[in-house]
């Protein structure tokens, strides 16, 4: 089958750099003029110009937000490289007016757009919620929320106000998937008002939201301080003979007889020996233990059958321990399906039932703000899974000053699923194709890439015209003539495979973030846009940010037009299972191999710091059209803890530039850069 590069075919419609034409304001798209909204986080959307994005020289563009037409009293302003925005803060009811600028690569503001009017109004309904400040809080809570959706759906929007206090969240019974749920409804905005809430159950989400509109979650601390979702425990015995270890669970924490242990037994982790929610160097990402051969051997003293062979060696007497209870029923924090502007703002969670902190599946515009995911005083670890989990958006999350440490998986995942071909040529056409139901998420005018997982090469693009359903399938008709696919069938990880670019989670935001002392990758994405600024990442077990399509889930497929920019990563890629660097693109074949095509494009890298950065500072592969430029990679104090350590690392790759690095680091025994099967490298180191 002949190749065909994605990066080239995509290029041709992507913004080629600034021009004099490119000058003019950019015409503002939403809100319309003069629009109502009763969201305290409206979401700004305008033209993107020329040299959006662009991976040589961006333009950025200037926001503000205004109480009065002369824009002299300012309630927002920002500079941004996206063509959209999300008030980061609370606005109160008044009008507003807003207008945006573009700004040259170089620097210079050019002329401001119209401005528009724009009014956020107080709520219809105020529901005030009948609590004293302590005690049980889930009927009363339950029942707001009731009345609220009821009047949600008669036209009305909602706020519902709950008095600051200590309660406590108790489902009345194990199988209850969450605390509190909204389906169907918009325009409601609860603010917990700054309240603590202890959830009494594991396996409880403490939010979810089915396909809502205009909903904004507000001003909370949750803990589940009952059915703790992982147990803490120190090793003291280890057999290399049997693969066995002995840990002594910490006074507090769940023995693994507990019954949310027994349903939801998970994998552990051996951890740093003083700082909280660090794995420890050197180590596996985790271990995996056969749970019908787990023994109690005395008083909180248990003996765990590990997984797999030579194992014991990364375990010393007197390490501490984590395990999950996650799995078979574990839920997240705040979970939503399928809907529109959903808002976290100001919640902080010091664990989750079992899940992640934020899922979010086939959303769109989803903002969390000033959020945080901490480890409470006296233990280990915090939450048992991501950070965020965003499958599948057509417009990607605004995330801002989001803070997290100790997490049991990645910080922040922004991906997507391949669609299942069933049939392709339909009625010898080809551009008509029949689809599985399972995974499939195609509509009219979504731009699509076809790639071949068995050896890592996309092969074809286009854009879906028609999408309808067939029977158990769905028919979709395509823009163009595709060539016929090597390999079709219900098998999602080796078959040719279906990616719908424009719900990757794209046109997302991350800055002001902190992500430290977390499992895997501080942020780990495959997406059509997207900037990550400001950002400090410190001892994330593998890089700190990360693209990387992963054909074993499949999770995918690839990114461009990405800006990383202005960020700091400090002693990154501790584990010894992915040590891609700090910075990473990375492009694999099923299953783990790196892939003989290309598919990431258009990444500008650029004025980040790395320090004590192990086995890659900035690696990448499988990528065409990569500018790097004006970053330090330095070293403080940790020691190298891989083999092999590389600086930069470049592999089939084109169109890389190095300009204006500087690569200053006294540890022993490394290489600059390691250039490999990679067309058009210039650099000027």
């Amino acid at each position: 089958m002949k190749q065909i590069l994605v990066g080239v075919l995509l290029m041709m419609t992507t913004f080629t750099g600034w021009t004099q034409d490119a000058a003019a304001p950019p015409h503002l798209n939403t809100p319309a003029d003069s629009a109502a909204t009763v969201s305290p986080f409206p979401r700004f959307f305008w033209e993107a110009l020329p040299g959006t994005l662009d991976y040589q020289s961006p333009i950025s563009y200037d926001i503000e937000l205004a109480r009065d037409t002369d824009f002299g009293d300012v309630a927002d302003r920002d500079r941004v490289n996206l063509a959209r925005y999300v008030v980061d803060r609370p606005l109160e009811p008044g009008d507003y007016f807003w207008r945006v600028r573009a700004v040259s690569p170089d620097g210079k503001p050019q002329a401001w757009s119209e401005a528009r009017a724009l009014k956020i109004t107080p709520c219809d309904e105020t529901i005030r919620v009948d609590l004293k400040g302590s005690g049980e809080a889930l009927p009363a809570l339950r029942a707001a929320l009731a009345r609220a959706s009821e009047l949600s759906r008669s036209g009305r929007s909602v706020r519902v106000e709950v008095p600051k206090g200590n309660y406590s969240l108790t489902p009345d019974t194990p199988q209850e998937k969450e605390c509190f749920l909204l389906r169907d409804v918009s325009n409601i905005i609860v603010d917990f008002g700054g309240s603590y809430f202890g959830v009494k159950r594991w396996g409880a989400a403490f939010t979810r939201s089915y396909k809502c509109r205009d909903i904004a979650y507000m001003n909370a601390m949750v803990d589940w301080d009952e059915e703790i979702p992982f147990t803490e425990g120190i090793v003291t015995a280890k057999d290399p003979e049997t693969e066995k270890i002995t840990i002594r669970i910490e006074p507090g924490f769940p023995e693994f007889d507990a019954p949310h242990f027994v349903r939801g037994d998970g994998f552990g982790l051996v951890l740093h020996p003083t700082i909280p929610g660090r794995m420890k160097a050197g180590t596996p990402i985790h271990f995996g233990f056969d749970k019908k051969a787990t023994v109690k051997k005395g008083d909180r003293l248990w003996e765990l059958q590990m997984h797999g062979k030579d194992k014991t060696q990364y375990f010393d007497i007197g390490d501490r321990f984590v395990k999950f209870a996650r799995s078979d029923g574990g839920q997240s924090l705040c979970d939503s399906h399928e809907c529109e502007r959903v808002s976290y703002y100001g919640i902080t969670s010091y664990t989750t039932g079992g899940g992640g902190h934020y899922a979010a599946f086939y959303d769109t515009e989803m903002a969390i703000l000033h959020c945080r995911e901490l480890i409470k005083e006296g233990r280990w670890y915090g939450g048992n899974a991501d950070g965020i989990h965003a499958k599948g958006h057509r417009v990607g999350p605004w995330v801002e000053d989001l803070v997290v440490d100790g997490v049991g998986d990645d910080s922040i995942a922004f991906y997507t699923r391949p669609s299942k071909i069933h049939a392709a040529h339909v009625d010898g056409n080809p551009r008509v194709f029949l689809f599985y139901e399972d995974s499939f998420n195609l509509e009219a005018g979504d731009e699509v890439v076809f790639f071949n997982p068995r050896e890592g090469i996309f092969f074809a693009e286009a854009t879906v015209r028609e999408s309808t359903p067939e029977g158990e399938y769905h028919r979709v008709t395509f823009d163009r003539d595709l060539p016929m696919p090597e390999e079709i069938g219900p098998d999602l990880q080796k078959t040719d495979q279906v990616w719908n670019r424009s719900k990757t989670c794209g046109d997302f935001m991350i800055r002001d973030c902190r992500l430290t002392n977390v499992r895997r990758f501080g942020a780990v994405f495959r997406a059509l846009r997207g900037v990550l600024e400001n950002n400090y990442m410190e001892a994330t077990s593998s890089s700190g940010i990360l693209s990387l399509n992963e054909p074993w889930y499949p999770n995918g497929p690839m990114s461009s037009e990405i800006l990383i920019q202005n960020n700091t990563f400090k002693n990154n890629c501790l584990d010894q299972s992915l040590p891609f660097g700090s910075i990473a693109f990375f492009l694999r074949k099923y299953p783990h191999d790196q892939a003989v095509g290309r598919g990431t494009y258009n990444i500008l890298i650029r004025n980040n710091t790395i320090i004590d950065w192990q086995k890659h500072a900035i690696q990448i592969s499988g990528a065409e059209n990569v500018t790097v430029e004006n970053n330090k990679i330095l070293s403080e104090k940790e020691p190298f803890i891989h083999d092999g350590n590389v600086a930069i690392r470049v592999h089939n790759s084109k169109g890389i530039t190095f300009k204006g690095n500087t690569l200053r680091d006294n540890r022993m025994i490394y290489e600059p850069s390691s250039i490999t099967e990679t067309e058009n490298f210039t650099a000027d180191f």
